[in-house]
Parts: C-alpha cells; sequence; structure tokens
C-alpha cells in the first residue's frame, strides 16, 4: 500500500515538473502554437481536382463551368449547386461528384452515348439511343460511321422502337431511320433495302420481317418491302419494277 502511494507521488512529480518546464519553455509554446494554426489554414482546403469519363467535353470546359478553385475551404462548396450546372449540359446524363477531406474533389463525368445523327431541318445533331440531343455536329466526318435519322418528334419513340428492332439481325443493318408523319417507321438496311413497318402491331410486323428476310432467295433485287398493312397484306417491290 504504502509503495503504490510511493509511486503515485513520484509519477504526479514527473508530470508536475514536465508541464512546468514546457509552460516556461516559449520556443515551445510557439512551435505548438504555429503547428496548430498550420492545421486550421490547411484542414479541408481543396488541393486538387479530378475529372474522368469525359470525352466529348473538355477537362478544361468542365473546371471553368464548376468555378472550382485550388485553395477554397470544403466546406464552403455546394455539391448540388455543381452538379445542377452540369446536368444542365445535353452532352451530359449524369455525374458523380465525391469530396475527400484530405483535400481532393474527384468528378466523374457520365456523358450521353453518341448513336445516330438526326438530319435535322436546320442543321446535323448527334444524339444517343433514346432520342436525346447532345450537341451540333460540326464535322460530319468524324461521325461518318453512326446511322442517320429523319423526321420530327421522335425523341420519346425512339428508345422503345430500337428495343424492338435489338432481338433481330436487322438491326445491325440498319444504315438510317426515317420518322413518318409522327406515327411510324422506315428502315433503311445496308443491303439497300427500304422497309416500311406498320404503325400498330410492330413487333409482329419486324418478327414477320426476319422471316422473310431469312428465307428471301432474290434479296438483291429486292427493292421495298411493304408491311404497313400487316397482317391483312404484305408487298414487295423488285428493283426496276413499279
Amino acid at each position: 500500500m504504502i509503495r503504490r502511494l510511493f509511486l503515485r507521488s513520484i509519477l504526479l512529480l514527473v508530470v508536475f515538473i514536465t508541464l512546468y518546464y514546457y509552460a516556461n519553455n516559449n520556443n515551445y509554446i510557439l512551435s505548438i502554437k504555429s503547428y496548430l494554426q498550420d492545421s486550421f489554414e490547411n484542414f479541408a482546403v481543396l488541393k486538387q481536382i479530378d475529372v474522368s469519363g469525359n470525352n466529348l467535353l473538355s477537362e478544361q470546359f468542365i473546371l471553368k463551368l464548376t468555378d472550382l478553385k485550388i485553395g477554397q475551404k470544403l466546406y464552403l462548396i455546394s455539391v448540388r449547386d455543381i452538379r445542377e450546372r452540369l446536368l444542365k449540359l445535353d452532352e451530359i446524363k449524369d455525374v458523380s461528384i465525391n469530396v475527400n477531406y484530405s483535400g481532393t474533389i474527384k468528378i466523374i463525368i457520365f456523358e450521353r452515348k453518341p448513336f445516330a445523327i438526326w438530319w435535322n431541318k436546320k442543321a446535323p445533331w448527334l444524339i444517343d439511343d433514346e432520342g436525346n440531343k447532345i450537341l451540333k455536329i460540326k464535322d460530319l466526318e468524324v461521325y461518318k460511321d453512326l446511322i442517320i435519322i429523319f423526321g420530327q418528334n421522335f425523341d420519346n419513340k425512339l428508345k422503345k422502337f430500337l428495343d424492338l428492332l435489338r432481338p433481330f439481325s436487322l438491326y445491325k443493318k440498319v444504315k438510317s431511320l426515317h420518322y413518318i408523319g409522327n406515327r411510324r417507321w422506315d428502315v433503311y438496311t445496308e443491303d439497300n433495302i427500304v422497309i416500311k413497318l406498320p404503325e400498330n402491331n410492330v413487333d409482329n410486323a419486324i418478327k414477320k420481317l426476319e422471316k422473310i428476310l431469312k428465307n428471301l432467295k432474290y434479296k438483291d433485287k429486292v427493292d421495298i418491302i411493304d408491311l404497313r398493312l400487316y397482317p391483312e397484306k404484305l408487298f414487295l417491290r423488285f428493283k426496276n419494277k413499279v
């Protein structure tokens, strides 16, 4: 018991002497003060901005739009405002912004994937497979491998139509599409065949078309496959024939 009290007394004495020494050591106090000040000033400060996923938009353009600057306090930056600003761009489908309070902001861009050229009356537009406009095309040569779409007001119809086409071999042979009268589609294939689809019962018409194309012996002589009146009637027009 006496030994334990003695050891406690010695320990308290060492602590007291240590505190007394450092309290009277001005340099030590200043170093602690400087350390705390530096730590506070550097806490949650923006040191690095990483941008990824962008192909259509340049990193410089994205950074300018975010208005982020190295040295900003991270807790004063509104991630929501930056996200909303970026999502206003036609090129961007979604964006993810991650803030690391060690000093890094990561901006991951999910751009709309170019699917086709919409041949608008005024200027050609790049669009995705949901019919969303991405950007006006300045150089058609860059996108020469994409299909061309003609017509108006198909933006909310395109995805559904493509979903019907995808399971069939015809999908990979499409050269261009024409949305007629805001109600039905014409398909132009790489085999130079024009396929006129009906307004209704499109899925069954495509199934029938697949069988026709598979069993057609003189495909190179066919000009038009007309299914507008399917299932009542179906017409084939051969080249150089009326």
